[in-house]
């Protein structure tokens, strides 16, 4: 009970952020039309924040499976690299590191590194709490969100937002801390290059390509009807990838001490590369053209870089310049 009371008091501010991503990806998932079990799935096997947006619209576009994995790989590329940390942790846990390695988001990840550094007492233990916490947090407002969409009408147009929102925060993180920023400019022009020339239709996977160097492709996307079997093992394949991504390093580097510089080198810059591709992905849909021109996508965003850059409160980043965008909509 004490390293529960522990792990609750380290996962606290880890809350309130997840709890609202959790019901804003459940609102998401309703006004696109997926059942309420399919939130709640997904966020109990998949569990992996920025996908679980993302594959809402992979799965609204019927992308095949073997697209949505290889996305995943994509994405999730980063976590590859987290269980090279707590290797000699997971050695300790026996059974319980399986289930830890399953829950090690990106906000997890970075407080089991704090705990790791200050040497918390009973320290594995907590860390599962700590990763069941932060598990469970999702799946609340997830629920949360599920119960607000199905038993509370109420107009939830913009709240697609809120995946912009939250990838535009990741983003200015990156940029914030980064050393070099050539990652960001090859993804943004290779991803804005591709949508001009391709359209948004195909311009991610030549976008993502493109980065990669060497893993040019050409696809042609595969339309599934959209039925609950193929709902399932959308989120299922996607669980399954990110999940494997996540168990790679314990079971292949466990005897390693050091990863390649070239290894290092790739950890460091994709996901810089990958968020800034996501980023443009989100906004692909605006037409300038045509009212309302792109303006509140525009006004949005700039008052998330402002909010993150300013506040670095990713609940805040996120929450208003979703309800300015919402609103927006409304009356323009």
């Amino acid at each position: 009970m004490k390293e529960l009371k522990q792990a609750f008091t380290i996962s606290l501010p880890i809350c309130f952020g997840y709890v609202f991503l959790g019901i804003a990806f459940a609102l998401l998932m309703s006004q696109e039309g997926f059942p309420a079990w399919a939130s709640i799935f997904s966020s109990l096997f998949v569990y992996a924040g920025s996908m679980q947006f993302a594959i809402v619209s992979f799965m609204s576009a019927g992308m095949s499976f073997w697209m949505i994995a290889l996305m995943t790989l994509f994405i999730n590329a980063r976590m590859l690299f987290y269980g090279v940390s707590f290797i000699e942790e997971f050695k300790k846990l026996g059974w319980k590191a399986f289930y830890l390695i399953f829950a090690l988001s990106d906000e997890t990840f970075s407080l089991l590194v704090g705990m790791k550094q200050t040497k918390t007492e009973g320290n594995e233990n907590v860390m599962v709490y700590v990763g069941l916490l932060n598990h469970f947090y999702w799946i609340l407002g997830t629920v949360i969100g599920v119960v607000i969409g199905e038993f509370l009408p109420f107009s939830t147009k913009g709240i697609d937002f809120s995946m912009t929102a939250l990838f535009v925060v990741i983003l200015v993180n990156q940029l914030k801390k980064a050393d070099r920023y050539f990652p960001f400019i090859i993804g943004g022009v290779s991803a804005i290059f591709w949508l001009i020339f391709v359209g948004k239709q195909y311009f991610l996977v030549c976008a993502l390509a493109t980065t990669m160097i060497g893993l040019i492709a050409i696809f042609e996307r595969e339309k599934l009807k959209m039925s609950s079997t193929y709902i399932f093992l959308a989120l299922v394949t996607s669980g399954i990838v990110t999940f494997a991504i996540r168990l790679f390093p314990f079971l292949v580097l466990r005897n390693e001490t050091n990863l390649s510089n070239r290894m290092q080198f790739i950890s460091a810059v994709l996901p810089q590369a990958i968020i800034t591709i996501l980023v443009v992905y989100c906004l692909k849909d605006i037409s300038f053209v045509k009212a309302p021109f792109g303006i509140p996508e525009i006004i949005a965003v700039a008052i998330v870089v402002l909010l993150q850059w300013w506040k670095e409160n990713t609940l805040l980043s996120i929450f208003v310049p979703t309800v300015i965008y919402m609103v927006l909509l409304q009356v323009m």
